[in-house]
């Protein structure tokens, strides 16, 4: 369970830092203001918080079952 969740947590730090980096390229082109940037960045935390909490669910449900 302890590789699977580290796997999850690897996983999204991944997806953050590949959002944060066409985050920038879009701000150093001009095309997101702060406003957007703060909105873009809560927003992707919350959506990540919600699929952590979802994957640890399942997984320990699925562990549930097999123990």
């Amino acid at each position: 369970m302890k590789k699977v969740a580290i796997m999850i947590v690897i996983a999204l730090t991944v997806q953050e830092l590949f959002a944060l980096y066409f985050l920038k390229n879009a701000w150093d082109k001009g095309a997101v203001t702060s406003d957007s940037l703060i909105t873009l960045g809560f927003g992707l935390l919350f959506l990540n918080s919600i699929a952590i909490h979802t994957f640890y669910s399942y997984i320990k449900k699925h562990y549930r079952k097999i123990n």
